[in-house]
């Protein structure tokens, strides 16, 4: 008889769960004096790929990184990570005190989730629109404190509610930035699914349906129209195939106007009907 097997899960696997999971590591206010150096390069900081959100309360910064070089004012919020190649510190030490508030977080797609934000404008936020972004990372400082016996899924989930808050501010302020006819383009590339038409997008920023075509082709390389269709019909071949939800449900999912453009999309790209093609997957 073999021996019996040991099921346990080994010291290496245990150590390994929960990783996966956000967790605000590091934090704190910090009052730096007139005078004081303050200058930080992250390349040989660990751990790797912990996001600092950090806030700068009084005084300001000045951060390089791959985007560029930026200054970020007082009130504003600067974002970098540790073993990326930024650079940050007091363009002059001798101008005032320095105050600042931060966050680390890290923790699976934290990486991926800074780099989107950063990508839509450099490391810096202006908060001059809504100040409770300055307010609100104090209160998560505040709720990671051990002393307050913190739970580590409340303080995931403020975390990263409080980076997807942070792109979408930017994404509204990038996007008041643009002319009308590329925010309506803008709309249409990172919605497609949603059931509008160009015609309704162009009339809800008051631009020509014409005007919003040229443009849309000229920066994405197709037509709006050839480019929703794909989209669509991508999406909805995704669900026929892979999921037993009802052909009304994935046309309504897809953004599809009706039953019938739905069916017509799908039988042009796969020779199929919608039901035929989902037969074999089943």
């Amino acid at each position: 008889m073999s021996a019996k097997r040991d099921i346990r899960p080994s010291p290496r696997k245990a150590r390994r769960t929960g990783q996966g999971l956000w967790q605000v590591r590091q934090f704190g206010r910090e009052f730096n004096p007139a005078g004081r150096r303050y200058d930080f390069h992250n390349t040989r900081r660990s751990p790797a790929g912990l996001l600092v959100i950090q806030a700068s309360l009084k005084g300001q910064l000045r951060i390089t990184d791959r985007h560029g070089s930026f200054d970020a004012p007082e009130g504003s919020i600067t974002l970098f990570q540790y073993a990326d190649t930024s650079h940050y510190y007091r363009p002059d030490p001798a101008d005032g005190p320095y105050l600042c508030a931060w966050i680390g977080v890290i923790g699976a797609g934290v990486t991926e989730h800074a780099n989107e934000l950063t990508a839509i404008q450099g490391p810096v936020i202006d908060t001059a629109t809504d100040p409770s972004l300055l307010s609100d990372l104090q209160t998560i400082i505040d709720a990671a404190d051990p002393q307050q016996d913190p739970s580590p899924a409340d303080l995931a989930a403020k975390a990263y509610h409080y980076l997807t808050r942070l792109y979408d501010h930017v994404s509204r302020r990038h996007q008041a930035t643009l002319p009308p006819v590329e925010q309506a383009a803008d709309q249409l590339r990172r919605q497609p699914l949603r059931p509008w038409s160009i015609k309704e997008i162009a009339q809800r920023f008051k631009v020509s349906r014409e005007h919003l075509a040229r443009t849309f082709t000229a920066r994405h390389g197709e037509p709006p129209h050839t480019y929703l269709t794909r989209r669509r019909t991508e999406h909805a071949i995704q669900l026929l195939t892979q999921t037993s939800l009802p052909l009304a449900d994935i046309a309504r999912q897809s953004g599809f106007a009706s039953h019938h453009t739905f069916a017509r999309q799908i039988r042009s790209a796969t020779g199929q009907s919608p039901s035929t093609l989902r037969k074999p997957h089943r």
